[in-house]
């Protein structure tokens, strides 16, 4: 039997650098107990950190992930629903640029016009600039006195 199962601390899945005990202590391996941070719903989380970025994760849910289903009643918390789980972080690795992702968003599409709902890359297309302004986006021949008159 090895030093982590002695003493009751077994490495966190997805994050293979941290362990966590039955009682929801996460720390670091060998290491000092991460600080147990409170959303602003209260439920208890603590903060990871992997390829140089922070990741975060319920106590209750790491504690179901880690020992099963049960595990967070055992210590007073409530049991997290998994499917509600594993849908939010399916959300969180899209891609957050524009209303048109994927392929559009890589082509530089990343909105739709205002006026006519073709696809563009600003909050009207070139035509319907045109039609509200009487000159297009790229128009840079008039200046403010030939609009304004001052």
């Amino acid at each position: 039997m090895n030093s982590v199962q002695k003493s009751g601390f077994v490495p966190v899945k997805e994050f293979p650098d941290y362990e966590m005990n039955r009682e929801g202590v996460v720390r670091k391996i060998g290491g000092p107990q991460l600080t147990v941070l409170y959303s602003s719903t209260g439920r208890p989380y603590v903060a990871f950190r992997k390829a140089r970025k922070n990741r975060s994760r319920s106590i209750n849910v790491l504690l179901v992930e880690n020992f099963g289903p049960g595990a967070a009643e055992a210590v007073g918390m409530p049991e997290p629903d998994m499917n509600r789980v594993k849908t939010q972080r399916e959300l969180a690795r899209r891609p957050r640029s524009g209303k048109s992702l994927g392929q559009d968003a890589r082509i530089g599409i990343t909105s739709t016009c205002h006026g006519c709902k073709k696809p563009c890359i600003n909050y009207y297309c070139d035509e319907c600039w045109i039609e509200k302004r009487g000159f297009g986006m790229d128009d840079t021949s008039r200046t403010h006195a030939d609009l304004y008159g001052n």
